[in-house]
């Protein structure tokens, strides 16, 4: 069960860490800045202190910024990260209610053997 729980981390934790790589990579190939896929915008136009218009001496494109939803731009990088963190947040809360299943399943099985180890009471016997 353990090593499942690890791995199953481990596979969240590499997720997480490739978005962060092509982010990294991405930034690193165009000057410290997340280039973004605009149509018909100037490039190298920079917009904050890590976004820039991407052109033509852009490079690795295809990882910018240009997945367009919810009026927001993600890069494929993005995903990844945003993937990963929902991974990691599902197994803790599924560990998080298996735990919870093993404590109530202990707490019913001290209950049932205090009330057998105490032998039959005169309540055992009213309904005879």
């Amino acid at each position: 069960m353990k090593r499942k729980i690890l791995g199953a981390l481990l596979v969240c934790m590499a997720t997480i860490l490739f978005g962060a790589v092509l982010n990294f990579g991405v930034m690193s190939l165009n000057h410290d800045r997340m280039p973004v896929a605009i149509l018909g915008c100037p490039e190298g136009y920079i917009l904050d202190v890590s976004h820039a218009f991407a052109g033509p001496s852009t490079h690795l494109t295809v990882l910018s910024d240009c997945i367009y939803y919810d009026d927001s731009i993600y890069s494929l990088g993005d995903l990844f990260l945003y993937l990963g963190q929902a991974m990691t947040f599902c197994l803790f809360v599924s560990l998080g209610i298996y735990g919870l299943y093993l404590l109530i399943r202990k707490l019913i099985k001290r209950r049932r053997r205090i009330k057998h180890a105490d032998g039959p009471t005169t309540d055992d016997f009213a309904g005879r």
